[in-house]
C-alpha cells in the first residue's frame, strides 16, 4: 500500500530508535512475504483470492458472505484513520464546517465507484510508485538542507508499536502480487518486490533525521 504510511514514517522513526527501525521493518516485511507466498500457493486456477475463496468454500455463498464480513472489519479501523487524515488536511487550510465530513464521504464513495466501474485501482496503485520516488528525492534533499548541528536517535524507544502497524498495512500488497504462476516464478519476483519495499521503507523511516531540529 503506498499512501498516506510513507508520509509518517520519518515521524514515528523519532521515537522508534535506530536499532528498531530495521529490525521491525524486517520482521513484518518477511511475515507479509510468507503471507503473500501462502496466499499464490493456494490460489490454484483461480485469479483472485476471491475466487479461491469460493471455489474453497464450494461456492456456498454464507461462507463467501462470511469471508466478506471479515475481510471488511478488517479495514474498519484503518478507513477512520486515513478518514480523520483527510478533515485534517483539509480544515488546515479551509474554515471549519459540520458539512465537511458528509461532503467528504460523498466525495468519497463517487471516486470508489468510479474506480471500482473503470478498474482503475490497480492503476492508481502504480502511479503511487512514483510517489514514493519523488518521496525518496524528497528525503535526500532534506537531508542535504538540514540545520547543522547534533542528530541523534535513540537506540530503542516506544513507537516500535506504530511503526508496525504502519508497516503492515505499508507491506499489505497480497492481492496485486499473489496471481496464478509457478512457485520458482513468484519467489523470484515478489521477493524482491517485498526486498525493495525493506530497504525502501527503512530509508524513507530513517528519514527521520532529516527533521531533527526543524
Amino acid at each position: 500500500m503506498v499512501g498516506g504510511t510513507i508520509l509518517i514514517l520519518p515521524i514515528i522513526g523519532l521515537q522508534t530508535g535506530y536499532i528498531l527501525i530495521p529490525i521491525v521493518s524486517l520482521i513484518f516485511g518477511s511475515m507479509t512475504f510468507y503471507t503473500c507466498y501462502l496466499i499464490s500457493i493456494h490460489l490454484g486456477e483461480a485469479t483472485t483470492v476471491k475466487d479461491s475463496v469460493k471455489e474453497h468454500f464450494n461456492n456456498r455463498k454464507g461462507f463467501v458472505m462470511f469471508y466478506d464480513f471479515v475481510l471488511g472489519c478488517s479495514f474498519v479501523g484503518i478507513l477512520i484513520n486515513y478518514f480523520k487524515l483527510i478533515l485534517n488536511q483539509l480544515e488546515g487550510f479551509m474554515p471549519k464546517s459540520t458539512w465537511l465530513p458528509i461532503v467528504v464521504v460523498l466525495v468519497l464513495l463517487a471516486l470508489t465507484l468510479v474506480m471500482r466501474y473503470y478498474h482503475f485501482g490497480e492503476k492508481l496503485l502504480a502511479i503511487g510508485v512514483l510517489s514514493v520516488i519523488a518521496y525518496v528525492s524528497f528525503l535526500v534533499w532534506a537531508q542535504a538542507s538540514a540545520p547543522q548541528g547534533p542528530k541523534t536517535l535513540p537506540p530503542t524507544g516506544p513507537n516500535y508499536i506504530e511503526l508496525a502497524s504502519s508497516l503492515i498495512m505499508g507491506y499489505s500488497i497480497h492481492n496485486n502480487v499473489a496471481q496464478t504462476t509457478t512457485n520458482d516464478k513468484f519467489v523470484k519476483i515478489v521477493f524482491w518486490v517485498y526486498f525493495s519495499g525493506f530497504l525502501i521503507y527503512t530509508f524513507i523511516t530513517y528519514g527521520a533525521y532529516a527533521i531533527i531540529n526543524r
